[in-house]
């Protein structure tokens, strides 16, 4: 006689009940951005009639440092080679997103994450700390505000934030991040040129450009802290001290995409965050728009509560060598057990 059959069940997990809530987040986000990378398009026709306008190439050492200046034709064409870096670094997360998103959504096991799915959430944690972090600062008093580009006018918003999202994280990090690790990693293997086995890994070439696929090893880290530190500090200039502290935070996360998943997510993310709002600056007196996104403001702000705490005890146990997050299973209670034969 066989053993009796039992059916099986799979226990749930707190990480599968964050995930489902959290990947119906991203799935609102995503919609957000499909709008948004529409509006980024659209929105070469309003930058167009302004190329007697003029944009800085500039450096970050951590201040920044300009270098050159671009109007007329160049810098339309550098407007559109920042369009052209958001709509591909969109299109990859998506190709790269697509085989495994499907099994999220409908919170199946998966092995590994899907960008979107690690983007959506690195950004809530990070809008979630950024919006605490500016309620503090109300509280005590201190006056913060921001740059006034939308004096320019809607193209000059569009222009900026494309600029920011890709410009940016290419000279933070590539030039912060990836190539001074491809340096030190030369220079370290160098003075073990004796021994059979390379003090720091060696990667790909190109690696250290577009990024993705390293391990976070103390170069990694320590380049990481250094190039987010450098960031927020070179928001000083356009803001101010107070800009320091979150800027920096959101140098740590676009810095960990780079590492992790690659140059396109650090500027998919930092597309999420600037053009967030970017509907209602497009359509200003749509009451139908501004209640959607704040609506979800609110669902990624409570969502990002939950992220936040998670990503930073994750982090934090990294750090130190400490499990902070065990994944302790709701245990169900498998079926009645039944005989197969008769």
């Amino acid at each position: 006689m066989p053993p009796p059959y039992t059916s099986p069940y799979r226990q749930v997990g707190i990480r599968d009940i964050i995930g489902g809530i959290g990947t119906y987040a991203v799935l609102l986000m995503f919609l957000i951005v499909c709008v948004n990378i529409g509006i980024l398009v659209w929105g070469i026709g309003q930058v167009y009639p302004h190329m007697d306008y003029h944009a800085w190439i500039f450096i970050i050492v951590p201040s920044i440092v300009y270098i050159a200046e671009v109007t007329g034709w160049p810098f339309f064409g550098y407007f559109l080679l920042m369009v052209a870096g958001i709509v591909l670094s969109f299109i990859w997360m998506m190709r790269k997103s697509i085989p495994v998103f499907g099994d999220e959504l409908l919170v199946r096991p998966v092995k590994q994450r899907s960008p979107l799915y690690l983007i959506g959430t690195i950004f809530f944690a990070t809008l979630f700390f950024q919006v605490v972090y500016y309620l503090i600062l109300d509280l005590l008093h201190v006056n913060f505000g921001a740059p006034d580009v939308s004096s320019l006018g809607l193209w000059a918003e569009i222009f900026g934030l494309a600029r920011a999202s890709v410009y940016e994280e290419i000279i933070t990090r590539v030039f912060l991040l990836g190539i001074p690790i491809l340096i030190f990693t030369i220079i370290l293997n160098g003075l073990r040129a004796s021994t059979s086995k390379p003090l720091i890994e060696r990667r790909k070439w190109w690696r250290y450009f577009l990024g993705g696929g390293f391990t976070l090893g103390w170069l990694e880290i320590f380049f990481l802290l250094v190039s987010s530190a450098m960031f927020g500090f070179a928001h000083v200039q356009s803001w101010d001290l107070f800009k320091v502290l979150p800027a920096a935070v959101a140098g740590l996360a676009m810095g960990y995409l780079f590492l992790k998943e690659g140059l396109y997510a650090a500027i998919m993310l930092h597309f999420f965050n600037d053009y967030l709002s970017m509907p209602m600056q497009v359509f200003p007196n749509s009451g139908a728009v501004e209640t959607a996104i704040a609506f979800a403001i609110f669902a990624f702000l409570a969502v990002g509560a939950v992220y936040f705490f998670y990503y930073a005890a994750k982090a934090i146990g990294y750090v130190i060598g400490v499990r902070f997050w065990p994944d302790k299973p709701f245990q169900g209670k498998p079926k009645p057990a039944y005989n197969t034969t008769y």
